[in-house]
């Protein structure tokens, strides 16, 4: 959210600050009436925001508009420009004071009465986005809000928040209008004035994923490859190029370029943490969305080979029996199964590994083998799930006639 006052200040310190500007410009000017400071001031804040608000006046006082007639010496003296913004910072304040105490109808009238009445001062561009902060939180007026903020980015393009003001437009045209198009138009404006800085990637991650939303899946792997173009060394540029995989995969369902861009992320980022499961990634695609057996099992056993410290490796061994289980290749579901028991003795899975040896032979026609895988089972493992599993394959393998699965 954009407000109008720096990081750290209070809406306490706002009030002081006009009131010490005000106080500011009485003194220099003499005898503006009475004081303008808020109750319960105390005489070293009185000091200390009069001196911060001169370096506030001095800094935020904006030129004067061009006139067609040249102003009188008497319009453009100090004392005059002086009353001017002791003027403003009062009303200013009152504004602050009416938000505070949550009257936020007369706070807006009194806001925009400074922006009117008084828009070459500092506090005509507070004013505007005061404005356009209410209108946000508080009314949830959200096209009210758009007009404010455009107002400060037309009357002040040279203020150092314009382009956090541009930010605050996109947001509230994704978050609260949910116009992704219009948000991701208010982005692409501020990415073109703005090249470079966390905010530039911020507003190209914001377009990334507002294309994701809209359903716009080439656009979206475009701004992700831009991402990876524009900022190499970022830390989202990793979570950029999986991105890009993981919508062809689930959104394209183009698998050869999932599997294409996934082998891209390894290659690029080999350090990072996430290579495994990367890997892992590609296995899958090939096992569960081409139904390739042999290439998965080439990538489950790249896998197990690139990453012999993994925990789940013993699941993964698993996994590759079952594939070639499921496709019917019986006799290499029984060579991995194999492979799991040896490798890893002391794992949960190796009992079920085995329950799997003696379905295999079962479903090969093999019932003695699968007698003897079972009474393994039975014999290594008596009281587990695996255990019961093996007693109900041993009835089934003594049954006479028992057609083939």
């Amino acid at each position: 959210m954009i407000v109008g006052r720096r990081i750290g200040e209070t809406p306490r310190f706002d009030a002081l600050r006009a009131a010490g500007v005000a106080a500011l410009c009485a003194a220099f000017v003499g005898g503006l009436g009475t004081s303008v400071w808020p109750q319960g001031t105390t005489k070293r804040e009185e000091k200390r925001v009069t001196r911060q608000a001169g370096k506030v006046a001095a800094s935020k006082q904006a030129p004067q508009k061009p006139v067609e007639q040249p102003a009188t010496k008497a319009e453009t003296s100090p004392p005059t420009i002086a009353r001017q913004l002791a003027t403003a910072a009062r009303a200013y304040a009152n504004a602050q004071q009416y938000e505070q105490s949550g009257r936020y109808k007369e706070a807006l009238a009194a806001y925009r009465s400074v922006v009117d009445n008084y828009p070459n001062t500092w506090c005509a561009r507070d004013a505007l986005l005061k404005m356009a902060g209410v209108y946000r939180t508080r009314y949830r007026i959200y096209d009210k809000a758009v007009a404010a903020n455009r107002e400060f980015l037309t009357k002040f393009a040279d203020d150092d928040r314009c382009a956090a003001v541009q930010l605050e437009l996109a947001e509230i045209y994704s978050q609260n209008l949910h116009s992704p198009q219009q948000a991701i138009a208010e982005y692409e404006s501020f990415l073109a004035q703005h090249p470079d800085g966390e905010r530039s990637q911020d507003a190209l991650w914001s377009i990334a994923a507002l294309q994701m939303t809209a359903k716009q899946y080439a656009k979206a792997i475009a701004a992700y490859e831009k991402f990876r173009e524009l900022f190499p060394d970022s830390k989202r540029s990793a979570s950029a190029q999986y991105a890009i995989a993981k919508v062809y995969r689930e959104q394209i369902r183009d698998y050869e370029a999932a599997i294409r861009e996934f082998r891209r992320y390894i290659a690029d980022f080999p350090e990072s943490d996430e290579c495994a499961a990367v890997q892992l990634d590609i296995a899958k695609v090939y096992d569960v969305s081409l139904k390739d057996a042999d290439k998965a099992a080439e990538e489950y056993r790249r896998y197990i080979a690139s990453y012999p410290n993994r925990r789940d490796l013993p699941d993964v061994q698993l996994r590759m029996a079952s594939m070639f289980w499921t496709a019917r290749n019986c006799k290499q579901a029984i060579a991995e199964c194999h492979r799991l028991i040896e490798q890893y003795p002391h794992s949960d899975l190796a009992p079920e590994a085995q329950v799997m040896i003696g379905n295999c032979y079962r479903s090969l026609g093999e019932n003695e083998s699968a007698k003897a895988a079972y009474a393994v089972v039975l014999e290594k493992y008596p009281h587990t799930r695996s255990a019961f599993l093996a007693e109900l394959g041993m009835e089934r393998a003594a049954l006479p006639d028992r057609k083939k699965e």
